[in-house]
């Protein structure tokens, strides 16, 4: 029987379970980007020192991840947000953005941002982060170049 919920903890990308989780959006998300317009960072980035990582498990198995990368003292980004296939539409991504959020608030920053893509495969993403208190803003670096980056801030 399965859990209710995912729990979400803090963990390490580098992980051999963790990695499989990433090798699938790192799959989504050069399948919905043209050539060259693909900002994920790779598991050694995600474990850096300006960064904090979740994984959302089931039952044991990750099924869900999100980071929250330190730009500086007033800004955090939001990178790697995934939810495994079964697992989308139960709220579970909501909860992994809430938790990005409400850590980047203890960490005092002013602003949180996110850089996804303008295809269509990125749209429910975009509603998620518009439900949340994102909107829509000027590409911020390094996204501005190459136009297909939708970039959104929200005040912390």
């Amino acid at each position: 029987m399965m859990n209710t919920n995912p729990t979400i903890a803090i963990d390490d990308p580098t992980r051999a379970d963790v990695l499989a989780l990433l090798e699938r959006h790192y799959a989504f998300t050069l399948a919905h980007s043209p050539e060259g317009a693909c900002y994920t960072f790779k598991p050694e980035e995600l474990a850096g020192p300006a960064m904090t990582f979740w994984t959302a498990r089931r039952d044991g198995r990750p099924v869900g991840c999100v980071a929250l990368y330190q730009r500086n003292e007033r800004f955090g980004e939001l990178k790697s947000l995934h939810v495994a296939e079964g697992e989308r539409g139960t709220g579970l991504g909501e909860r992994l953005v809430q938790v990005v959020i409400d850590a980047a608030r203890v960490c005092g920053f002013e602003e949180l941002g996110l850089e996804t893509g303008k295809s269509d495969g990125f749209a429910a993403s975009r509603r998620l982060y518009a439900r949340l208190g994102f909107s829509d803003t000027p590409a911020f670096p390094p996204y501005q170049c190459g136009g297909f980056s939708h970039c959104m801030k929200r005040a912390v």
